[in-house]
Protein backbone atom coordinates (compact mmCIF):
# COMPACT_ATOMS: atom_id res chain seq x y z
CA UNK A 1 0.00 0.00 0.00
CA UNK A 2 0.91 3.61 -0.64
CA UNK A 3 -0.57 6.66 1.16
CA UNK A 4 1.10 9.65 -0.08
CA UNK A 5 -0.46 13.55 -0.50
CA UNK A 6 0.10 14.66 -4.19
CA UNK A 7 -0.92 17.23 -6.73
CA UNK A 8 -2.68 16.16 -9.73
CA UNK A 9 -1.48 18.00 -12.83
CA UNK A 10 -1.73 21.65 -11.33
CA UNK A 11 -5.62 20.92 -10.77
CA UNK A 12 -6.12 20.14 -7.19
CA UNK A 13 -4.32 18.56 -4.05
CA UNK A 14 -5.12 15.03 -2.51
CA UNK A 15 -3.99 12.62 -0.06
CA UNK A 16 -4.37 9.00 -1.70
CA UNK A 17 -4.07 5.10 -0.33
CA UNK A 18 -3.19 3.42 -3.11
CA UNK A 19 -2.83 -0.44 -3.40
CA UNK A 20 -0.02 -2.13 -5.88
CA UNK A 21 -0.23 -5.86 -6.76
CA UNK A 22 -3.39 -6.60 -8.68
CA UNK A 23 -5.24 -6.77 -5.23
CA UNK A 24 -8.75 -5.48 -6.71
CA UNK A 25 -8.85 -2.92 -4.48
CA UNK A 26 -9.59 0.42 -5.72
CA UNK A 27 -7.63 3.71 -4.40
CA UNK A 28 -9.21 6.44 -2.51
CA UNK A 29 -8.41 9.39 -1.78
CA UNK A 30 -9.57 13.28 -0.97
CA UNK A 31 -8.86 16.91 -2.38
CA UNK A 32 -7.41 19.28 0.61
CA UNK A 33 -6.61 22.67 0.48
CA UNK A 34 -3.16 23.32 1.40
CA UNK A 35 -3.97 26.75 3.03
CA UNK A 36 -6.13 25.56 5.75
CA UNK A 37 -4.43 23.23 7.96
CA UNK A 38 -7.87 22.32 9.48
CA UNK A 39 -8.27 21.17 5.79
CA UNK A 40 -5.13 19.32 5.15
CA UNK A 41 -4.90 17.61 8.67
CA UNK A 42 -8.58 16.49 8.73
CA UNK A 43 -8.47 15.13 5.01
CA UNK A 44 -5.01 13.02 5.63
CA UNK A 45 -7.15 11.56 8.99
CA UNK A 46 -9.91 10.16 6.66
CA UNK A 47 -7.42 8.64 4.34
CA UNK A 48 -5.82 7.20 6.96
CA UNK A 49 -8.45 5.67 8.54
CA UNK A 50 -9.70 4.17 5.21
CA UNK A 51 -6.65 2.51 4.63
CA UNK A 52 -6.32 1.11 7.61
CA UNK A 53 -9.95 -0.15 7.38
CA UNK A 54 -9.16 -1.59 4.35
CA UNK A 55 -5.79 -3.44 5.62
CA UNK A 56 -7.62 -5.16 8.22
CA UNK A 57 -11.07 -6.04 6.24
CA UNK A 58 -9.41 -7.04 3.02
CA UNK A 59 -5.49 -7.78 3.71
CA UNK A 60 -4.86 -8.20 7.34
CA UNK A 61 -5.70 -12.21 6.53
CA UNK A 62 -3.58 -13.01 3.51
CA UNK A 63 -0.43 -14.14 3.29
CA UNK A 64 2.30 -11.86 3.01
CA UNK A 65 -0.26 -9.14 4.10
CA UNK A 66 0.14 -9.69 7.90
CA UNK A 67 1.71 -6.88 10.50
CA UNK A 68 3.67 -7.55 14.23
CA UNK A 69 0.82 -6.08 16.58
CA UNK A 70 3.36 -2.90 17.36
CA UNK A 71 3.24 -1.89 13.44
CA UNK A 72 -0.71 -1.97 13.46
CA UNK A 73 -1.95 1.92 13.40
CA UNK A 74 -5.17 2.96 14.41
CA UNK A 75 -7.26 4.42 11.73
CA UNK A 76 -7.53 8.06 11.42
CA UNK A 77 -5.21 8.92 14.93
CA UNK A 78 -2.29 10.29 13.39
CA UNK A 79 0.28 11.68 16.55
CA UNK A 80 0.83 15.42 16.98
CA UNK A 81 4.55 14.80 15.66
CA UNK A 82 3.86 13.35 12.41
CA UNK A 83 1.49 16.56 11.64
CA UNK A 84 3.64 18.88 12.68
CA UNK A 85 6.94 16.83 10.29
CA UNK A 86 4.72 17.49 7.79
CA UNK A 87 3.26 20.52 7.84
CA UNK A 88 6.13 22.40 6.18
CA UNK A 89 5.94 19.84 3.02
CA UNK A 90 2.12 20.30 2.61
CA UNK A 91 1.55 23.90 3.54
CA UNK A 92 3.95 25.28 1.16
CA UNK A 93 2.71 23.42 -2.04
CA UNK A 94 2.25 25.29 -5.22
CA UNK A 95 -0.88 26.82 -5.67
CA UNK A 96 -3.47 24.54 -8.19
CA UNK A 97 -3.65 26.33 -11.44
CA UNK A 98 -7.22 25.87 -13.28
CA UNK A 99 -6.34 25.32 -16.77
CA UNK A 100 -8.98 26.38 -19.49
CA UNK A 101 -10.91 24.19 -21.74
CA UNK A 102 -10.07 24.46 -24.61
CA UNK A 103 -13.02 23.75 -27.12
Amino acid sequence: MLCRAKTSPGNDHRFGANWSGGLGISSFSRVFDYKSRDSWTTKLKVVHEHAWQTWQEKLSMKPGYGLPPEQIQEGGVISDDVMAEIADQVESLPAKVKHSRKD
